[in-house]
């Protein structure tokens, strides 16, 4: 695998907080001639330059960026590469010495492996999205007028910065955040119910103590007739020898085993 460094911010494009002096940015509205991204990497790379652009917009008061067809009328150019400029993912240049004469931005998107990997092993590899957005931003700043910040956590820091390393962090991160989130999961699952206790004559409702105690009201006699026919006369039944013992205390238990019969 290519080992490429690039200059770029050490932080996630959402948390990085300019710190940079915003005087050092000219404040107006940039022509931009932006060359044709490649069909098939429009899919994961195709809004990383409105990413960009909204990005100083929103933090640069009076900035905006316009695309136009006439490249020899624009500030700059952003070219889209699928090879490595000098060991970088990205760069700015003010020369206008090149193939677009105007300053440019490259931004790779994609590259070989080098000859650390057998030749018939070799694969082309795309960059991982979020990193090439905070490339793009990252240059996007040098292109407005932008230098290099000592701020650690400014996204126009200068870091000399590893791709490999920063894919096996983001992976660590990754790694590290799914564990968490799997533990606390776990943790839900594991949770018993919390048991609710009401002061006495109280039972809980739906979880939650009522205002008022919940009264248990036997229900009238002719009720419990039409539930159970033989209600009122099994006690004369068992005084005229018809059934016995046994079976008036089995029918009493049914009727309080039915909530029938209430017993204090």
């Amino acid at each position: 695998m290519l080992k490429p460094v690039i200059i770029i911010a050490i932080a996630v494009v959402c948390s990085v907080v300019i710190f940079s002096n915003l005087s050092d940015a000219e404040a107006k509205t940039w022509k931009v001639y932006l060359s044709e991204m490649p069909k098939h990497w429009e899919s994961q790379f195709g809004n990383i330059y409105y990413d960009g652009t909204t990005y100083w917009e929103k933090r640069v008061p009076g900035t905006y960026f316009i695309e136009i067809d006439q490249r020899e009328k624009a500030d700059f150019v952003v070219q889209w590469s699928s090879q490595f400029q000098g060991n970088k993912l990205g760069y700015y240049t003010t020369s206008t010495n090149n193939d677009f004469g105007r300053p440019f931005i490259a931004i790779t998107l994609g590259f070989m492996d080098d000859e650390s990997v057998k030749w018939q092993d070799r694969k082309f590899n795309l960059v991982d999205a979020e990193y090439a957005k905070l490339i793009t931003i990252h240059e996007l700043g040098h292109a407005i007028g932008f230098g290099h910040s000592d701020n650690p956590d400014d996204i126009m820091y200068a870091s000399i910065y590893n791709y490999d390393s920063w894919l096996s962090e983001k992976q660590l991160e990754n790694l590290e955040t799914n564990q968490k989130s799997s533990v606390n999961i776990e943790k839900l699952q594991n949770t018993e119910p919390e048991q609710i206790v009401c002061p006495q004559g109280f039972e809980p409702v739906n979880g939650v103590c009522p205002d008022k105690p919940v009264i248990l009201q036997e229900p009238p006699l002719e009720i419990i007739e039409q539930r159970i026919p033989w209600t009122k006369n099994i006690i004369g039944w068992y005084a005229q020898g018809e059934i016995s013992e046994d079976e008036l205390l089995e029918a009493i238990q049914y009727l309080i085993d039915e909530g029938i019969l209430v017993v204090d």
